[in-house]
C-alpha cells in the first residue's frame, strides 16, 4: 500500500470522529512560538484562501520573531482540496507532510466543518502536535 492509501485509510471519516475528541485544543489567548501550521478551511474558494490570509497576517503581527505562521492555502494554492476530486487525498497528503515540521497548529474559520482541518487536527492528537483555536479578539 502506497502512503497516500495508508494515510486515506487511516483518516477517512475523519469529521465523524473529531468531536469525541473536542476538549483538547487550547485558544489562542497565549499563542504557540515556532513554526505554526494556520488549519482554515479552504475547498478552493477565494473567499476562504482571503480570510485565512487575514488571519495569518494577524497571527503573524501578533508573534512578531517569536514565531512563523505557515498556511497551506497559500503555500499550495494551485492544489483544488475539494473532496469529490480524485486527487483530494494527495493534496491533503502535502499538508500533512508539511504539518509535520510544525511546532504547533492554529484552527481557524469553521474548521469542524471541513474534512481537511479535522484530518489535520486528528494528525496533530495522533503525533502530539499542540493544537489551538483561533479566538478572534
Amino acid at each position: 500500500m502506497d502512503r497516500v492509501a495508508e494515510f486515506k485509510k487511516m483518516y477517512e471519516g475523519a469529521m465523524g470522529r473529531v468531536s469525541e475528541m473536542m476538549g483538547k485544543v487550547a485558544t489562542t489567548d497565549t499563542l504557540p512560538t515556532g513554526l505554526i501550521y494556520l488549519s482554515h478551511p479552504f475547498g478552493g474558494l477565494k473567499d476562504n484562501m482571503f480570510d485565512a490570509g487575514q488571519i495569518a497576517n494577524r497571527l503573524q503581527k501578533e508573534l512578531g520573531t517569536d514565531g512563523t505562521i505557515l498556511s497551506p492555502i497559500h503555500n499550495f494554492s494551485w492544489l483544488a482540496y475539494r473532496e469529490e476530486t480524485s486527487g483530494y487525498w494527495e493534496d491533503i497528503y502535502h499538508c500533512i507532510r508539511l504539518l509535520s515540521s510544525c511546532d504547533g497548529m492554529i484552527l481557524s474559520g469553521d474548521w469542524r466543518k471541513s474534512q481537511g482541518c479535522c484530518i489535520e487536527y486528528l494528525y496533530c492528537l495522533h503525533n502530539n502536535i499542540p493544537v489551538y483555536e483561533y479566538v478572534e479578539k
